[in-house]
């Protein structure tokens, strides 16, 4: 596909959620999009998240002022189906991936069973903890794409989190 058509539908996918174009806006998810090696799957990506997002026009404006987001979202896109489909899911995640600071620190066991357990409180067993697993695993797969953690240091994050899933389970019963 050709700059101008990539160009074409950054600016219907700008227009269809911002009242005034925004030619900023626009021009920042151009240059980004033609550095990257895929820009067709972040383009699909892009224009599925925005569809999602409940402020269209506020995450518009966030990507136009924020390159920490644009690069969260295009690296997620162009890495991984599987973490894009829960971005997609809970949109409002995106929040949580663009903080430099708790991205990239590492938890413990102890940590991610407290957490996921507090995660209870707020809502249904079985559905809470699915929805901290999912934003976990969004978490340290950013890090992943971003080179936040290295393959050791991704490898146990998940093995932690899934051993403490598996105790937050059984304390729960």
């Amino acid at each position: 596909m050709t700059s101008d058509a990539y160009l074409d539908r950054l600016r219907d996918l700008v227009d269809g959620a911002l009242s005034e174009a925004s030619d900023r806006c626009v021009a920042v998810l151009t240059a980004a999009l033609a550095e990257s090696a895929s820009p067709e799957t972040i383009l699909v990506g892009l224009e599925r998240f925005v569809r999602v997002m409940p402020d269209r026009a506020g995450l518009l404006r966030e990507l136009e002022t924020s390159a920490r987001a644009v690069e969260v979202l295009f690296k997620l896109f162009a890495g991984s189906p599987y973490l894009t489909d829960i971005l997609l899911r809970e949109p409002t995640l995106l929040a949580q991936l663009t903080q430099p600071n708790p991205l990239g620190d590492l938890r413990g066991r102890d940590d991610f069973r407290e957490a996921a357990l507090a995660s209870v409180s707020r809502g249904g067993k079985t559905s809470a903890l699915q929805r901290f697993q999912q934003g976990e695993l969004l978490r340290i797969g950013i890090c992943d794409f971003l080179g936040l953690l290295d393959l050791r240091s991704v490898t146990n994050q998940l093995s932690l989190l899934a051993d403490a899933l598996v105790q937050a389970a059984l304390q729960l019963l």
